[in-house]
């Protein structure tokens, strides 16, 4: 089993990178974390209390998301760009939803 976390849970591309990992065969969900959210994950996102029993950390950890093989970003632009070379030196994959890897220069991005 891939153990992946995934920091931004409560925006839209999180909870839809949650809910789509939770239903996969090969996956376990053992970190979620958002910037200004906190609690269980069935109360933030109540159509998902029946698949799982997650908290949501706030702010978010990154040495707890570094236990993790896999991590999803869903922040906000320009913060993945913050948390993507801490996870990648701690030997973590990291993929990231958000557009600050999306061209191939960062500088093109600013």
């Amino acid at each position: 089993m891939l153990k992946v976390g995934i920091l931004g849970v409560s925006g839209y591309s999180g909870v839809e990178a949650l809910e789509l990992l939770l239903r996969h065969p090969d996956v376990v969900v053992t970190y979620v974390g958002a910037n200004n959210t906190t609690g269980k994950i069935s109360e933030i996102w109540p159509h998902l209390n029946k698949l799982t029993k997650l908290k949501c950390d706030s702010p978010y950890n990154i040495h707890k998301a570094a236990k993790c093989d896999c991590v999803f970003l869903a922040l906000p632009h320009t913060i993945s760009m913050e948390v993507t070379p801490e996870l990648l030196k701690k030997g973590v994959k990291v993929i990231d939803l958000s557009g600050d890897y999306r061209l191939a220069k960062a500088s093109t991005y600013k």
